[in-house]
């Protein structure tokens, strides 16, 4: 009896501890696929691209992965500080944004979650993970 309390309770402990690294390393992973959207979209603006949006989506789905379906969003903004001169500088920022429930493993994992918590556990998990990297793309004069 005490040994089927203490392996149940073992379980869930290291299903609790897979399922939400698995969610710190996707939020990672996705941090990083934001970051190199935006090192993109700067390449792509100093090697005169047109579409500077389209080349740091396209860098940061392909980073994130080619199969997930990440949302990518990237838009052109003035940046919050100044540039040379106090002039307003111009920034782009890269969105991601992926849908948890896509991910088969996590399901599982919020069925768990609910056996041992009960409906309530289902707030614990974020139902989107969402990541965004800001970067100055242009300053006149340089």
């Amino acid at each position: 009896m005490e040994f089927a309390l203490v392996v149940t309770t073992l379980v869930l402990i290291v299903t609790a501890l897979i399922g939400y690294g698995a969610l710190f390393w996707a939020k990672q992973h996705l941090s990083a696929a934001a970051g190199e959207g935006a090192r993109a979209g700067l390449h792509a603006s100093y090697s005169g691209r047109d579409n500077v949006q389209a080349a740091s989506c396209e860098v940061a789905a392909n980073v994130f992965g080619t199969a997930s379906a990440v949302q990518c969003t990237a838009t052109p903004q003035p940046c919050q500080w100044l540039g040379a001169g106090g002039m307003v500088a111009e920034c782009i920022a890269v969105a991601l944004s992926y849908d948890v429930a896509q991910w088969p493993m996590l399901e599982s994992f919020k069925q768990l979650l609910r056996f041992a918590a009960g409906e309530h556990a289902e707030s614990w998990i974020p139902s989107r993970l969402v990541a965004r990297a800001i970067i100055q793309i242009k300053q006149d004069p340089l």
